[in-house]
């Protein structure tokens, strides 16, 4: 009898319905029935490609009325559903109720590193502790942890596994084009993208629309991003775990912006800066210096060893896990 998959994909942002496309693929592979539910980014992402259920996203402003109607309604479907075991990435109210239910989890994530992981840079304390603390919130309830991440580091436990997004594109040959790519998860990039724009540089903005001249905007479609990240000069984008995978992947600059509030983009760009494979700074203190630093790295694009080769693929670990221990 086939194995039964709730599988529930958070909705800020377009790293988890991105990584999740291979997955989903791979899973289909080995002949599971999927049941798939999608938050905000990731369903129209999902939805050209899958059956999928759209479900309401839980965001950091929130109300506890919104992560309760969600508890309700996943408790609900997950009731009528009976699966084997649910896969979560990013979302916790499908973890809570599947804890209640008796349902094992696998639970997907990069904000992982932080209550699961050691840390070979300085990072402030008490923010450590504050994104620990919300982390934990849903991934205690998991049964094993699949930890995404760029730098290899230590888990804490032997729960938890740091692995690779898989990708798709082939990394060793592309056209370079004469543009850069930009993807900001928020929409809030317009003051760096004109600074570029005002520099003669030519931009394919994907995610939220900007209303300036000298850039093209384009929908949600992770293929068509991924195309014409392959032909990109280089990127500048928020500082999402995804995009830097895909930057390191194929060797393109990369500037990377923050809010000094948002820990966990905060803490890539300081991984990031670690590594030495990009540059990074805060929305509100970012100079002209920097942005001529990034387009003068567009001329001579660094080459270097990408330090999560030696990480499994995550599609590769979570079927692994699944044959030991379900098939």
């Amino acid at each position: 009898m086939s194995l039964i998959i709730a599988y529930y994909v958070h909705g800020r942002g377009r790293g988890h319905s991105s990584r999740a496309l291979t997955v989903i693929k791979k899973l289909i592979l080995r002949k599971y029935k999927l049941k798939l539910f999608a938050g905000r980014d990731a369903y129209p992402v999902l939805a050209e490609r899958f059956e999928v259920r759209q479900v309401a996203s839980i965001f950091p402003k929130s109300s506890l009325f919104d992560f309760i109607k969600r508890i309700i309604h996943d408790y609900n479907q997950l009731r009528s559903i009976k699966p084997d075991i649910l896969i979560s990435d990013g979302d916790a109210p499908s973890m809570w109720v599947a804890k209640w239910l008796g349902i094992p989890i696998f639970s997907i994530g990069h904000a992982l590193i932080f209550p699961y992981c050691k840390h070979p840079i300085s990072l402030s304390q008490w923010g450590l502790l504050k994104e620990s603390l919300k982390v934990r919130v849903a991934s205690q309830w998991a049964d094993f942890r699949f930890i995404l991440h760029f730098c290899p580091l230590n888990t804490k436990d032997s729960k938890s596994v740091l692995v690779k997004p898989d990708f798709e594109f082939d990394t060793s040959q592309f056209n370079r084009g004469n543009y850069l790519i930009s993807y900001f998860r928020d929409g809030n990039g317009s003051p760096v993208l004109k600074s570029l724009v005002a520099n003669g540089m030519t931009i394919r903005n994907f995610g939220q629309p900007v209303n300036i001249n000298g850039i093209q905007n384009f929908p949600p479609d992770d293929m068509l991003f991924k195309q014409m990240l392959s032909g990109a000069m280089g990127i500048v984008s928020s500082s999402g775990s995804n995009i830097i995978f895909e930057s390191m992947a194929l060797q393109k600059p990369i500037l990377l912006l923050y809010k000094a509030t948002d820990f966990e983009q905060m803490a890539n760009a300081k991984y990031v800066d670690h590594l030495g494979a990009g540059l990074s700074s805060t929305f509100d203190s970012i100079t002209p210096e920097l942005i001529q630093e990034f387009i003068l790295s567009l001329e001579n694009p660094p080459t270097r060893k990408n330090t999560f080769n030696v990480m499994p693929s995550l599609s590769d670990e979570i079927i692994s896990h699944l044959k030991i221990n379900f098939d």
